[in-house]
């Protein structure tokens, strides 16, 4: 058994160059044969991963992408905080921190405008243009926390006739959403307000 943390960026010395490794590369870490440098408080002391089968390193790599720990790209699957399905860890899976949070603001008209058509959108449309500015699939823990932001913070409000909220990603075309006539905004140390289509009302 390997603890899912120890999967995590900066958690294994060399097991991360960069901001993105697959599967394979962690499968391959547990191979038998690779002997880290341990700062050990003043010098580096060699130590040699203990060998596991790629059946045990897969198994901490879905308990990290259901802890929120690791984000998984396979194909068109990104997830993030939940179970991975039968047949989407293989050895080409793409394994990443988990992505910054998207705040509340970035998903009003003003900022993602493709997004938005007469003053409306979906909670899909807004995770695709999401992920277009990302340059990938955005997971839909994501898309979701900042819609809820979002309508938390009354920067957005759900439309007539949307299906109900908070959903999974398959009914995501279903929620509706509108920018609220007058939408308060937090700016130049007073209250600003917006109409729906982001004029400024009130404020600096």
């Amino acid at each position: 058994e390997i603890p899912a943390g120890l999967l995590a960026p900066n958690a294994l010395p060399t097991l991360w160059t960069g901001d993105e490794i697959t599967a394979k590369t962690a499968a391959d870490f547990f191979n038998g044969a690779k002997v880290v440098q341990v700062d050990k408080g003043g010098y580096q002391e060699p130590m040699r991963i203990p060998k596991a089968s790629n059946d045990v390193v897969f198994a901490a790599i879905a308990q990290a992408v259901q802890a929120g720990q690791l984000w998984l790209l396979s194909g068109p699957a990104s997830l993030l905080a939940e179970t991975i399905p039968p047949g989407i860890l293989n050895d080409a899976a793409r394994l990443r921190p988990p992505p910054p949070a998207v705040l509340p603001a970035d998903i009003l008209p003003a900022n993602l405008p493709t997004a938005w058509k007469d003053g409306n959108t979906t909670a899909l449309s807004i995770a695709t243009a999401l992920s277009q500015k990302q340059g990938a699939t955005l997971p839909w823990k994501t898309v979701r926390d900042v819609v809820q932001a979002g309508l938390s913070a009354r920067f957005l409000e759900l439309a007539d006739g949307s299906g109900p909220w908070p959903c999974d990603y398959p009914a995501a075309q279903t929620v509706k959403l509108k920018v609220p006539a007058q939408q308060p905004q937090q700016g130049g140390g007073g209250q600003t307000i917006y109409d729906a289509s982001n004029k400024l009302l009130v404020g600096d």
